[in-house]
């Protein structure tokens, strides 16, 4: 990490070259701070919604405009493609902002920008599959109530919270761990497979939130240390909007499956 990021992180209170500014200015700095990693995190949403919801109309207009099995084919065709090239690109440019983060020598706004966009074309594709804008909607008003409670939950806890930090990072690999058996318990254990999704799929949901709450703690305690500057604020958003999504998709198949029971 260069030392400008690594400034970022220090402590506000142990450069002695600071001068202590009034409570209320203290105050009123880092809840800016706090604002604008939020509002990075709007933008990146926005821009996602777009896509998704521009993509997935006009697949849908495609798919239902379609009267010949050469169009279907080619729909098909061009679904597998996007598919290929969004994955591809979500991995190449997750690896990128963190490259271009720790150097510090440039902003991490334009990968974190083509990662939203290429997340808006895979859930333009869920969306042109699932036809069913509803459950879209649903989705998306119950993953902010989650989010926002995990963010009140994060703001107003004292401490650092690195316990559940851990926690949550713990959970998270043990789900991918086991999650490396899933195809065994296929084949050889069928009748335990629903189950043993569920448990994996639970677990990385409350990884991801245990996770959402220590970074929003974390961006808190920047912020009240003066240690966000733009670049910083934007990489942390960044952050947020992937635990975001993440928590997006996994609410949007507990919600796709309690339709499809209903139906």
């Amino acid at each position: 990490m260069s030392e400008e990021n690594t400034q970022f992180y220090g402590r506000f209170d142990d450069d002695p070259s600071n001068t202590r500014k009034p409570y209320a200015a203290q105050s009123d700095s880092a809840g800016y701070s706090i604002a604008k990693v939020f509002g990075y995190m709007a933008i990146f949403i926005l821009v996602t919604a777009l896509i998704t919801i521009g993509l997935g109309l006009g697949l849908n207009y495609w798919i239902m405009s379609a009267t010949t099995d050469e169009e279907y084919a080619n729909i098909g065709q061009t679904i597998i493609i996007l598919l290929i090239v969004s994955g591809i690109g979500l991995l190449v440019t997750t690896i990128v902002s963190q490259v271009v983060f720790l150097k510090g020598k440039h902003s991490v706004v334009v990968p974190a920008v083509i990662y939203a966009a290429l997340m808006g074309i895979v859930l333009g594709l869920v969306a042109a599959l699932i036809n069913n804008w509803a459950i879209l909607g649903i989705t998306f008003a119950i993953t902010a109530g989650v989010f926002g409670i995990m963010a009140l939950i994060g703001l107003l806890s004292k401490g650092r919270l690195t316990a559940l930090g851990l926690i949550g990072f713990g959970l998270m690999f043990g789900a991918m761990f086991i999650s490396l058996f899933m195809v065994i318990i296929m084949i050889f254990f069928p009748a335990l497979y629903v189950w043993y999704y569920w448990i994996v799929s639970f677990m990385m949901f409350a990884a991801v939130m245990f996770m959402t709450i220590f970074d929003i703690s974390h961006i808190k305690q920047l912020a009240a240390n003066g240690a966000l500057n733009n670049n910083l604020s934007m990489y942390l958003a960044f952050n947020l909007y992937v635990d975001f999504i993440y928590l997006f998709m996994r609410i949007l198949l507990i919600v796709i499956r309690i339709f499809g029971r209903r139906n």
